[in-house]
């Protein structure tokens, strides 16, 4: 009923609102409405009639159960963009299960490499909560470029695949190295179902499975913690027959810059490849990212 808890984090005004609000939510109108009523509703319905996109992160099927499901409010605004950000995406096994940060670094073994092995410390800021906010709203840009070419109404989603990303499809844990940073996942035999295992998926099974042909227009991003050798190598076909860019960490271990690209010059020679920033709080420094496009 009070409106975004950020209101009262951190210092306050005098006015009793919290700086930190204030500085996020420059420029903007809050309107606070309680979607339960009929009034709320309308109102919300008003506002989306003149609205470019609905932003939205209620679990799936929440809006269509107050009566505001996209489809219905497109009846008044055939434009309108509509991003759903949930937990689990809007499909499959987890959809209607609440989630937060900690549960979705855990599924993607990202805690596992924060803090000590024995007791894993809770990342801050946010790291899921962070990109995945970051991922809705680029992908609700490209909607809205979409629409922009094409005239007319496109509804965007970001599904969270509750799987590893590897260089084989199967099971693996994630296994920590020398230090938080340098990680790497461990394969397991099938058959098997240890308690720390999650599935693991090569980003070419995954492509060939979903009918997916990733092209130089397309980007393969990957910070995984010290198994980032394993994910490129993972996308071997995708990367020979269709040429995606690249952008994969290098800081985890020492040689996987050095290995990357002679790899990467082996599979596609036409690679323009570039090497950014240095990690000066690894046990000696070394580059941060490789960047590889045709284009």
């Amino acid at each position: 009923p009070a409106g975004d808890p950020m209101r009262q984090v951190g210092p306050l005004d005098r006015d009793g609102v919290s700086a930190f609000y204030k500085l996020l939510n420059a420029g903007k109108t809050v309107v606070r409405l309680d979607l339960k009523e009929t009034s709320g509703r309308d109102a919300f319905i008003a506002l989306t009639t003149r609205a470019d996109a609905l932003l939205e992160s209620f679990r799936p099927g929440a809006l269509g159960r107050l009566g505001l499901a996209p489809d219905t409010l497109r009846l008044g605004n055939p434009r309108l963009v509509h991003g759903a950000l949930s937990g689990y995406g809007q499909s499959g096994p987890y959809a209607d299960r609440a989630g937060h940060d900690i549960n979705y670094m855990a599924w993607g073994g990202g805690l596992a490499t924060s803090g000590p092995r024995e007791r894993p410390a809770i990342t801050h800021p946010p790291a899921s909560d962070y990109a995945s906010g970051m991922q809705l709203a680029l992908a609700t840009v490209a909607a809205l470029l979409r629409r922009g070419a094409e005239a007319n109404g496109q509804a965007e989603q970001i599904t969270v695949e509750p799987s590893g990303v590897g260089n084989q499809t199967g099971q693996a844990r994630m296994v920590t190295g020398d230090n938080p940073d340098a990680g790497h996942l461990e394969y397991l035999p099938s058959g098997g179902d240890p308690a720390d295992a999650v599935p693991v998926t090569t980003i070419d099974d995954y492509c060939e499975s979903n009918g997916l042909a990733l092209g130089p227009r397309d980007l393969i991003k990957a910070d995984a913690e010290g198994a980032d050798l394993d994910v490129l190598l993972g996308a071997e076909n995708q990367i020979r027959e269709h040429a995606p860019q690249l952008a994969i960490t290098t800081y985890h271990v020492d040689d996987h810059a050095e290995r990357m690209i002679e790899w990467l010059r082996q599979i596609r020679p036409d690679y323009k490849l570039r090497l950014k920033g240095l990690a000066f709080w690894t046990t000696r420094p070394r580059p941060v990212l490789l960047q590889a496009s045709t284009l």
